[in-house]
């Protein structure tokens, strides 16, 4: 009987999270995320030590804690850089937080992106990441163009 009971509370609870998961995704909205700017750290043979700030506005009333971001920077269709940032990040309740992420730029991986900016005038960027918490994944797609400095 006892067996029955568990295994009754165990197939419940397998049906019942990702619907719990579905439900909190539903009710929170998902942070607005802004490459904010690119500092040059520094460089060597193989490419440019870069840091990524991004500017994460949580609209929620609610904090949030970031375990993981999985990213993708591209110019245009050519990606320029992805990665696994892995260190806990708590987005405050309506408030906004910046986020740096280290990024090793390669030279040869950027090579395309850098001549469709520069030869072809392809200036649109694509920054897309997934931001886990949790069992709760918020997918971002941000896009903008790239200015130059006037």
């Amino acid at each position: 009987m006892a067996n029955k009971f568990i295994l009754a509370i165990f197939i419940s609870t397998v049906l019942l999270l990702p619907g719990c998961a579905g439900l909190v995704q539903a009710v929170l909205q998902p942070p607005k995320v802004d490459v904010d700017s690119v500092n040059l750290v520094g460089m060597d043979l193989k490419g440019l030590d870069l840091n990524i700030n991004l500017k994460v506005d949580n609209p929620n009333s609610t904090p949030v804690q970031i375990d993981k971001i999985k990213y993708n920077f591209s110019i245009g269709e050519s990606s320029l850089f992805s990665g696994i940032f892995d260190k806990t990040v708590e987005l405050k309740a309506k408030n906004i937080t910046f986020v740096t992420i280290p990024i090793k730029l390669n030279y040869e991986s950027a090579k395309v992106a850098v001549e469709n900016y520069i030869f072809k005038s392809i200036k649109e960027y694509k920054f897309n990441a997934q931001l886990t918490s949790g069992i709760l994944t918020i997918p971002i797609n941000s896009t903008g163009n790239i200015e130059g400095k006037k």
